[in-house]
Parts: C-alpha cells; sequence; structure tokens
C-alpha cells in the first residue's frame, strides 16, 4: 500500500511538470519574439581630408530614416543609396512621405591606421532598412560631402557595420564678366582683361597662383591678389577655403564703368556641392540700370518701364531713344508735348531680367532717375503706382509677387515679453510722389483683418496673442500707428516713435512694445522637473548618454514635439544623460509632458514606455523620476572595415570564442531554456514512473 501511494505522489507531481510546460509554452514564445526584435548598430566613419582635416573642422551628423521594413538586397540598397542621394530632406519628406528621421549623435575624432576620421557611433537602431544622410547643416560646413548610406538594421543577431565612405570633389567658383550691351546678333559681349580681388569677410584679398589650365589655385603664401579675366571674360578659382566672400573689381576696360570701390559687390558664401557661378555686367560712363526679379530672385524678362526724371515729387521729362541716341521730352500734365511717334519710351526686362541704358545725361542736384512699370508679366502683381527711384551709374532691383502682401504685428510687454491683446492700430500705405499716406481700410475682426475693395473698416485690434495679421494687401509700402492703448501701458509713441518700423515684401512683421506703467515684471508661469537615469539592479547604477525626445500633451492627451525658436528657426527639444545620469527640462511653460527615449545608454536596451510628468511651480523641487535600463545581453565586436561597396555595408557578426563558424540561426532566448527544461524533467520522470510501475508489478507476481 506504502508502495503504491508513492506511485501516486510521483504520478501527481509527473502531471504538474507537464502542466507547467505547457502553460509556460505561449509564454516563451512570447519572449522568443520579444527577443527577437533586436536592434542593429552603425559606426560610420568618415575619412578626414583637405579643410575638413582640421581641429577647427565641426562635428558631421547624419539623418537616418526608415524606408522600408523589409530586408533588401544589394542590388536594391545601391538603387535607394542612388535615389535618396540626389533627393533633399524636403523632397523625402514632402514627396516620399517618409518624415524627417532621427538625428544621429555628432561625430567625434577618431584615429585609425594613423590617419584622422569622423566617427559617428549609432546603437540601438530599430530593425528594418534605413538611409542615412547627412543634414544639409553639415555637408554646407565641410569641404566634402559625405555620400547617403542605405543599410539594413538586422535582427536576431548583434552587429556593427563599419563604413568608410566616399566623398564628393569640390566644384569651382566662376566669374563671368560682360558688357551691359549686346552685340549686333544680340548675344553677350565677354570682356577680357577686367581685373578683380577676391575679399573675405574680414575685408583682406585672397592671394592665388594660375596653373597652366589657366585656373587660379588659393594660396596665400606664394600667390598675388590680382584675377583677370580670360578671352571668354571668365575667373575660374579652385581649392577656395569655405566662407563668404565678394568680387571687387579694380580695373576695367576703357569707354566702361568701373565698380565704386567703396560699394563692394553683394557677398556670397562659395558652396562646395555645386559650381558656383557669379555674372558681373559691366555699362558704359553714365548709364542707369534696373534688375526685375520675383519673390525667390528668379530673374523675369518681358516686364515693361517707362524712365522719367523727377524734380520733387513731379515727373518732368520721359527718356526715349531715337537712333540709338537719348532723347528728354518735356510732360505737361503727366504727358508728352508734340511725341515724337520715332521715339521708342518702352523698355523691357531681358533674359536676365536686366534694363540697361547707357549715355544718359547728368541731371541737375534736385533732379532724378525713376522708373515706372508699364507692363507686369501675367499672373504677377502690379507695381504701376510705384516709382523707383535710381542714381546715375547704379542698378535698382524691383521685385515682382504672384501672391498678395501679407503682413503681420505683434504687441508685446517690453517688460515680461507677453503678448497684450484688445490694443488698437491703424495701418497706412506709404504714398508715392511724395503725397499723404492713405489710411487703409479693411474688413474682419480680432486680429484677423483682409484688404478688399469695400472694405469700411480702419480700426484694427491685436488678438490674444497681441497679433494682427492683414492679408490681401497690394504690393507697397505700410506702417502701423497705435491709437488705442491699454489700461496700465504707456503710448507706443513715447516709447519707440509715432509709427511701427516699415512694413514691405522684404519685411513682413513688425514687433511693437508697450512699457507698463508700474514695470513689475509679473510672476513667469513656468516650471520645470529633474530626472536620473539608472540601470535596474539594486544599485541603480547612474547611466550616462541616455537621450530623449520632449512631448508636450494637450487637453485630451495628444502629444506633439516640444519645440523652442533658436536663430529664428523652430528645433525640437531634445535632452540627454550626464556623467552622474541626471537631467533637467527647465523654462516650460505649466502643463503636461512626456519624455520618449530614443538612445539608450551603450550597453542598455532601449526603454519604449513614456514618462509622463506635470510642470508646476513645485515640480521641480520634487524627488527627481528615477529612469531604468536593462542592460543588454548582446555582444559587441570592435569596428572593421569593409572594402565593398561603400553605401552597401557588410554585416560583421558576433560569434561565440567557443564557436568556429557563424551562427546560422537566432542565438538562444530564456524562453527556449526553460521549455528544454520542463521538457527534460517531463521525460525523466515518465521514463522513472514507468520503471518504478514494472518493479512493483514484478514484486507482486513474486509474492503472488
Amino acid at each position: 500500500m506504502l508502495k503504491r501511494s508513492k506511485l501516486k505522489i510521483f504520478t501527481l507531481f509527473l502531471s504538474l511538470f507537464m502542466i507547467l510546460g505547457f502553460v509556460n509554452l505561449p509564454k516563451s514564445f512570447a519572449e522568443e519574439k520579444a527577443a527577437s526584435n533586436t536592434f542593429g548598430n552603425l559606426d560610420i566613419w568618415i575619412p578626414r581630408k583637405g579643410e575638413d582635416n582640421k581641429e577647427s573642422s565641426k562635428p558631421r551628423q547624419f539623418r537616418y530614416i526608415k524606408i522600408s521594413d523589409k530586408r533588401l538586397s544589394d542590388q536594391e540598397l545601391i538603387e535607394a543609396y542612388k535615389k535618396f542621394d540626389k533627393l533633399s530632406f524636403k523632397d523625402i519628406k514632402d514627396k516620399e512621405n517618409l518624415g524627417e528621421g532621427k538625428l544621429s549623435p555628432k561625430s567625434e575624432l577618431a584615429k585609425k591606421d594613423d590617419k584622422d576620421y569622423d566617427l559617428i557611433k549609432l546603437r540601438g537602431i530599430p530593425t528594418g532598412t534605413y538611409i542615412f544622410k547627412e543634414t544639409e547643416e553639415s555637408s554646407n560646413a565641410h569641404q566634402y560631402r559625405a555620400i547617403t548610406i542605405a543599410w539594413y538594421a538586422d535582427q536576431d543577431v548583434s552587429e556593427i557595420a563599419t563604413i568608410e565612405d566616399k566623398l564628393d570633389e569640390p566644384k569651382s567658383l566662376k566669374l563671368h564678366k560682360i558688357a551691359a550691351e549686346k552685340d549686333k546678333n544680340g548675344k553677350e559681349i565677354s570682356l577680357e582683361s577686367v581685373k578683380f580681388n577676391l575679399i573675405d569677410e574680414k575685408g583682406e584679398a585672397l592671394k592665388f597662383t594660375k596653373d597652366s589650365s589657366g585656373k587660379y589655385q588659393y594660396d596665400q603664401e606664394k600667390g598675388n591678389v590680382e584675377l583677370v579675366t580670360d578671352k571668354a571674360g571668365l575667373i575660374e578659382i579652385i581649392n577656395l577655403p569655405l566662407g563668404k566672400y565678394h568680387f571687387r573689381e579694380i580695373q576695367t576696360l576703357e569707354g566702361y564703368k568701373l565698380s565704386d570701390k567703396d560699394k563692394d559687390k553683394e557677398e556670397f558664401t562659395y558652396n562646395y556641392r555645386e559650381t558656383n557661378l557669379q555674372t558681373v555686367i559691366n555699362s558704359k560712363e553714365n548709364f542707369i540700370g534696373l534688375h526685375k526679379v520675383d519673390d525667390s530672385n528668379k530673374s523675369l524678362a518681358g516686364v515693361i518701364f517707362n524712365l522719367y526724371t523727377k524734380v520733387g515729387d513731379k515727373l518732368t521729362q520721359k527718356v526715349g531713344i531715337k537712333d540709338d541716341q537719348i532723347i528728354l521730352s518735356e510732360l505737361k500734365d503727366g504727358k508728352v508735348t508734340n511725341a515724337d511717334p520715332k521715339v521708342i519710351y518702352d523698355y523691357k526686362t531681358d533674359e536676365n531680367g536686366k534694363i540697361i541704358i547707357n549715355n544718359l545725361p547728368e541731371l541737375p542736384k534736385d533732379a532724378s532717375y525713376v522708373f515706372k512699370e508699364v507692363k507686369t508679366l501675367e499672373g504677377y502683381l502690379k507695381r504701376t503706382d510705384e516709382d523707383f527711384l535710381v542714381k546715375l551709374n547704379d542698378t535698382v532691383t524691383v521685385k515682382n509677387s504672384k501672391d498678395k502682401l501679407n503682413i503681420v504685428l505683434t504687441k508685446i510687454d517690453s517688460i515680461s515679453q507677453k503678448p497684450i491683446d484688445k490694443v488698437g492700430f491703424q495701418l497706412y500705405r506709404k504714398a508715392a510722389d511724395g503725397k499723404k499716406d492713405e489710411l487703409v481700410l479693411v474688413n474682419g475682426e480680432n486680429g484677423s483683418y483682409k484688404y478688399e475693395k469695400d472694405a469700411k473698416e480702419s480700426q484694427l485690434y491685436t488678438n490674444k496673442e497681441g497679433k494682427i495679421y492683414v492679408n490681401n494687401l497690394p504690393e507697397g509700402e505700410y506702417y502701423f500707428k497705435e491709437n488705442i492703448v491699454k489700461t496700465g501701458y504707456t503710448k507706443v509713441e513715447e516709447n519707440n516713435g509715432k509709427t511701427s518700423d516699415k512694413l514691405n515684401r522684404e519685411t513682413k512683421a513688425v514687433i511693437v512694445k508697450n512699457t507698463p506703467d508700474k514695470p513689475n515684471p509679473p510672476k513667469e508661469d513656468k516650471g520645470g522637473f529633474r530626472f536620473v537615469k539608472v540601470d535596474n539592479t539594486k544599485d541603480k547604477n547612474r547611466l550616462k548618454n541616455a537621450i530623449f525626445d520632449l512631448y508636450v500633451l494637450d487637453k485630451d492627451g495628444k502629444e506633439s514635439p516640444y519645440e523652442i525658436t533658436k536663430d529664428d528657426k523652430k528645433v525640437r527639444v531634445t535632452v540627454k544623460s550626464g556623467e552622474n545620469g541626471e537631467f533637467e527640462v527647465r523654462d516650460l511653460p505649466f502643463g503636461r509632458y512626456r519624455l520618449r527615449e530614443t538612445a539608450a545608454p551603450e550597453g542598455y536596451i532601449l526603454d519604449t514606455k513614456p514618462i509622463d510628468f506635470l510642470v508646476t511651480s513645485t515640480s521641480y523641487q520634487k524627488a527627481a523620476i528615477m529612469i531604468e535600463n536593462k542592460k543588454s545581453t548582446r555582444q559587441i565586436v570592435p569596428p572593421v572595415v569593409t572594402t565593398t561597396t561603400p553605401n552597401v555595408p557588410k554585416k560583421t557578426y558576433y560569434v561565440p570564442t567557443d564557436t568556429p563558424t557563424i551562427p546560422r540561426g537566432p542565438l538562444v532566448k530564456t524562453g527556449d531554456i526553460r521549455i528544454v527544461i520542463f521538457m527534460a524533467l517531463g521525460i525523466t520522470m515518465i521514463l522513472s514512473g514507468t520503471f518504478l510501475v514494472r518493479k512493483s508489478e514484478k514484486a507482486q507476481r513474486i509474492i503472488a
């Protein structure tokens, strides 16, 4: 009986182990699936060359964008590299609908084989196919551009792919010197033997030597400052350092007007990425010029202007041409008296958007030349009611736009910088011909107004954001005048003059400040929060270099990236744990926020749980939130330089030291071990039970 009782107990345990094994099976498979979602690691090595191999060279940075969840073939990766290398980030976002991607850490200086490299380390990249493209800011700050990389972040294995990428060679800088007039066939006339200096940001002339091909090479030690146009009117410069420059004409041809040395040519930034061509036009003595462009500075051909002389606010003569001679026709009531039909008064912009009129007479001191637009291109707004003053031997630029002019005023407290609502303004348009400025009538309310022909409202008020928007305005120059001040503030004319700054196509926004009568700065409704990054051990070891994106939550709990304005641009806020694992956010308006980890500390698993917190007046004084990371079981191998196609890196797999071959399947998971243990115990107990049962039966037969 005792033996049978033991057998029953043994059988009960056997059943229990088997049940536990089957119960744990789904969990083990789930853990196996989760463990298979491993992350890829990538090191990008970029050799330093030329101007980039200096201590002052700025760190490089990439954006990485996921283009597919699938593993692409090597040929598909090559095609992806070629495609995305040509696209701008704007095209990738708008046309390919792939978003902005994520910023990589900035590069660090590294050495390999006694050579200097920019090294970017990327860790914890979720599985999928990515393109890694150098940011425009990084590319523009370097002489050489890193080529776009197409790469697959592998799963089930731990890897680092190291790429030594090719680089684009820099392009040259060219100047083309041409005459304002055309030859008999209407073609450009290139001017040879015109001398220039190239001036840097410090106002110093750079030195160059000339090679056998006629190109100028930058050489500040042995070079000469003079640059001379060749037979084609060209100057070509190579090996020029990155920077801002302008050309200064120092000697021109006989009969042509030398550029004023006190008025240097427009400054431009030399771009390594493409050939830079600067076209310089030389005009003969006593010329005037006009350049017609749109909002993007694209030259507009075929726009017609008339030229007048003007004394005070009155047009006195109309300037025409007859048989290549300048004719000044007297005006009466704005019209030409005794008009000669052979005189041409219409001047049309050429294919470069230019009008050049030579051999003009000098005018009395109280007189000047003015252009008036006669015919505008279809689709562009007219500027026919404006006078464009131009000095003798000078050029005026006139812009035409397709869209109506929209302007905005912002009213703020001069101390707290907070917006002020319900402040009253009137809008004026600066009159041409010295007449009285025009009061602009609009339709609308509460800070939003629109110019319309039947508009009747002249009083405008700022909204809760301190804004006044006025849309659909015709071309011209405008200004706001404050006429209704808010209680508790000093009227604007007692601070900054009667009117706001001028607003036009070039300057569309203005900020107007008011000083409070009692200038006590109000309490700032801003606060912060503190955090500490630690591991999940009992010791709570501090972890550095964890990176988070900051989000703000609305009343419904919907998140949106938190941005600040920096250098007139919107920039997303990210935070990073320091050497002691601590980091914080400050100067945040009261409200609910969220942190999302985007890069885990090296050797740790990315924590995907969002961290929500509330910013109040006392939140910064509260205990810091502890954010934990689990240590990764994946092992990292040293970087290995591949010598294959630079944009399709080979993978370097982790291989255990006691295993001579590369593993072809997934690494062993914790769930796999548990299943093996339970199944082994189950089989052992089944065999043991069978043996005991047979032994018992044999004993009973002997007794019988």
